[in-house]
């Protein structure tokens, strides 16, 4: 079973690829195919004739009408689902995006990130932002820290 699976997978390819987010750093899979491939046409040829053949009774023209329709709507869905896979689901970095405007990527990633963060299972995520989270809080509670000695020291100056 393992040399089978082992030589289908050589020829129809792996559906998905691993790597990582080039912001994150985050372990990630994305789909292998961008486009429709020779296996994936040779499959929409066969299609198309079955379907011609069953709905005008013998290969007629008009299967290559259907045969067209199939390309397009398989290139379709196939480039939509790589598409959409290819931002991280950890940080929200676009890098189909980032190649074309790298300040529109970077507000994208902003505003992924402030909605990400009002979420409280955030804090129980895995994600490779939450250090970036936490030194957040704890500047900020510097801050407040911070003000409630300013505001003691100058209350102090006035009832002296």
């Amino acid at each position: 079973m393992g040399l089978v699976s082992h030589s289908l997978g050589r020829v129809f390819g792996s559906s998905h690829q691993e790597g990582f987010c080039a912001f994150c750093r985050g372990r990630r899979k994305y789909p292998a195919k961008k486009h429709l491939g020779p296996v994936d046409a040779a499959g929409m040829i066969l299609f198309s004739a079955l379907a011609g053949t069953v709905i005008w009774g013998s290969f007629d023209p008009r299967s290559l009408v259907l045969f067209v329709l199939c390309i397009g709507m398989g290139e379709i869905f196939v480039y939509l689902r790589w598409r959409q896979r290819m931002v991280c689901r950890h940080c929200g970095f676009d890098p189909v995006l980032y190649n074309i405007s790298p300040n529109r990527a970077r507000d994208k990633v902003k505003i992924f990130y402030e909605a990400r963060m009002q979420r409280p299972e955030f804090l129980l995520s895995q994600s490779p932002l939450l250090e970036l989270r936490k030194r957040l809080l704890e500047q900020e509670r510097l801050k407040q820290r911070i003000q409630r000695v300013k505001g003691r020291s100058f209350d102090s100056s006035f009832k002296n």
